[in-house]
């Protein structure tokens, strides 16, 4: 089965709820840790900008809720005043997951959407969050990147549509390197760590990763070959890896991602980003003068149209 067939069946899957329910354990317990959450709290950071703290109610959704863990930690991180004016909403196409949602936290309104379906006309939300969604709608089409990215922009002009004018809207997700066809030679620290890029060579992720033996474990790779490798390096020997093979993680860089929400309405007012914690214990980029890849980006967008 082609890398494309792999991921139209697993989202076929998920919208029948017949998702792998190791994947869905994993994803739940990930999200249910406890642990600090950017997300959660650059939305807690935004309630206090001052057109949010005049407004007399506050509407925030999570597009691609999943089991609703991210938004009922929004719900969690308000204050008892907050509560009486925010309303908070989850949208995810998986209607098996929405009602599991539902009946987890009946605080929260769950519904079935699809993000890069047309909504239908709703009273706009003040903020918006994208939570590791966007890579999984870029993923619908790694067979061709101009699609992939037009798949993207559609579910960010709908997303758009259903954001108040100066509301905003906060995106984390995996940042591909500026470069990301230069070729990098990378001295690998850890034998263990030297076989798994190896093996992520050779396993059937979806895309081709250069793979060049230039000397005692270095390898020569490309900067976007090494941004995959790490963020996927773990999930090799899972029962998911078929799920996460088939998905880009690194799809945009800092400028593609500016000129995609510009092009949609939205103005970047805060940009960071996170490296794979300890990577320089187990591999260095042998060019002291590139820059090791950043794992994801956290990005705050306002609608200013």
């Amino acid at each position: 089965m082609s890398s494309y067939a792999n991921i139209l069946s697993s989202m076929a899957a998920m919208k029948e709820g017949k998702t792998d329910p190791n994947y869905q354990k994993y994803l739940t317990e990930k999200l249910d840790r406890g642990e600090p959450n950017m997300v959660v709290d650059s939305v807690t950071e935004l309630m206090s900008n001052d057109q949010l703290l005049q407004s007399e109610s506050i509407r925030i959704v999570d597009f691609g809720c999943f089991t609703g863990s991210v938004i009922n930690r929004v719900h969690l991180s308000l204050t008892e005043s907050s509560k009486k004016k925010v309303n908070l909403f989850g949208f995810d196409y998986d209607a098996t997951i929405v009602k599991k949602a539902a009946l987890m936290w009946p605080q929260i309104s769950f519904h079935q959407y699809d993000i890069t379906e047309t909504p239908a006309k709703i009273e706009p939300f003040q903020i918006g969050i994208l939570s590791n969604v966007l890579h999984e709608v870029y993923s619908l089409k790694t067979n061709n990147k101009k699609e992939a990215e037009k798949l993207v922009t559609r579910s960010l002009k709908n997303i758009q549509n259903m954001i108040d004018i100066g509301g905003f809207l906060v995106i984390l997700d995996g940042i591909l390197p500026d470069n990301p066809e230069k070729e990098v030679d990378i001295n690998f620290l850890q034998d263990n760590f030297y076989s798994k890029f190896i093996q992520f060579c050779k396993s059937e992720y979806c895309v081709k990763i250069p793979c060049k033996e230039v000397g005692d474990r270095t390898i020569q790779t490309t900067l976007g070959g090494l941004a995959a490798f790490l963020v996927k390096f773990r999930y090799l020997e899972t029962t998911f890896w078929e799920q996460e093979s088939s998905q880009i993680y690194n799809y945009f860089t800092k400028e593609k991602f500016e000129e995609v929400l510009t092009n949609c309405g939205f103005t970047v007012k805060k940009q960071d980003f996170f490296e794979v914690p300890k990577i320089q214990e187990k591999l260095k980029i042998l060019d002291p003068t590139i820059q090791m890849p950043f794992k994801n980006t956290l990005i705050i967008a306002k609608r200013i149209n």
